[in-house]
């Protein structure tokens, strides 16, 4: 749900956006960084090219991220990676994606997007100006919040205290009624 608004924001910035959305067989680190590159590419023509040339000179993949960040310096940019959580069972992919937020430039912005945990070496952060996590319960609606969206569907009849309780604030789930469904299980 938090998705669209995160894309809205996006676009309605004032900084371009580079988006790549990764799945299971982009956890190779080189065809990862390929990925980033073209991404960023759109936006940063130095760029592109980039990563073939460095990482044909034998430097690894992690300082090839970071050259390649480094890069876009001066250029006001915004990187959003989506789908993080395909690359949790490669600590290659993660070591590329650790690079590219420990040598990002001030000018680039690093978004990461995860359905689920993520681990990050805490190395990563350091020097890091700003780090947020929005999870589950950020995510989940308030009793104010459901009541509002009920009104607004025109369905007085449900009590929004229990569709919180059962839904545990899933929005979802109480737009959609799942507590009603025999095949109901919470969070799913």
């Amino acid at each position: 749900c938090a998705l669209p608004i995160f894309v809205q924001a996006c676009l309605n910035g004032s900084r371009p956006v580079a988006w790549l959305t990764v799945d299971q067989a982009d956890s190779a680190p080189g065809r990862l960084l390929l990925y980033i590159e073209a991404a960023i590419g759109v936006h940063v023509e130095s760029v592109r090219g980039l990563v073939a040339e460095v990482l044909g000179a034998r430097i690894s993949h992690a300082e090839a991220a970071g050259l390649l960040v480094d890069a876009t310096s001066e250029i006001p940019l915004t990187l959003v990676i989506d789908g993080l959580e395909h690359l949790n069972d490669s600590p290659e992919g993660l070591a590329v994606i650790e690079a590219l937020v420990r040598y990002a430039p001030v000018s680039l912005k690093v978004v990461l997007l995860s359905r689920s945990d993520v681990p990050i070496d805490s190395r990563m952060i350091s020097g890091v100006d700003f780090v947020a996590a929005v999870g589950e319960q950020d995510l989940a609606f308030t009793l104010e919040e459901a009541t509002f969206v009920l009104q607004k569907m025109n369905m007085f009849d449900v009590d929004p205290a229990h569709a919180l309780e059962v839904t545990q604030g899933w929005v979802a789930g109480i737009l959609f009624e799942s507590w009603r469904s025999r095949k109901n299980v919470v969070g799913v």
